[in-house]
């Protein structure tokens, strides 16, 4: 990962916070993601994630803390898991960080978020990593409440 560097964007009014860090392994999307070029906003993304999985941190922490995201972006979030989801190094996990407004996130159980996340990674014929989801829910301050935390630990599909 010798060209590869820390990735960021500041986010906007329609496009998300966008934090890579290829040495810690966080790779933060943030805030809302309504671009009105979804390409624009997350090829590059997509291309850095590339470089990424040639030589990734032991644990990437991917975390998404969306407010809102359109249709358009949620194509490009998957592809983007689905490429994480193909780390091929020893002893690596993903850990994917769902963060939920808190209504959201007392309506949603267990069953809901692996078949959610399970849907996504069906259409992987292989995944190369183990893969954990952890969810938490963020009160209407946008502060991140770590109690009664749903998690799904070490997903296999």
């Amino acid at each position: 990962m010798q060209n590869l560097s820390r990735y960021f964007i500041e986010g906007t009014g329609k496009t998300p916070m966008i934090d890579f860090d290829n040495i810690s392994g966080d790779l933060i999307l943030a805030g809302r993601s309504i671009p009105e070029n979804t390409v624009i906003c997350y090829e590059p993304v997509y291309s850095w994630v590339t470089e990424y999985i040639k030589s990734p941190s032991k644990i990437t922490n991917f975390q998404l803390q969306l407010e809102y995201f359109n249709v358009a972006s949620l194509k490009w979030i998957v592809k983007i898991l689905l490429l994480l989801s193909h780390i091929d190094k020893s002893g690596s996990s993903l850990i994917i960080h769902m963060y939920f407004d808190l209504p959201d996130y007392e309506s949603l159980d267990s069953s809901d978020l692996r078949e959610i996340i399970g849907s996504v990674f069906k259409s992987s014929p292989v995944l190369k990593t183990r893969i954990e989801i952890v969810s938490c829910c963020m009160d209407k301050n946008g502060e991140i409440s770590d109690k009664n935390s749903l998690t799904v630990r070490s997903l296999r599909l």
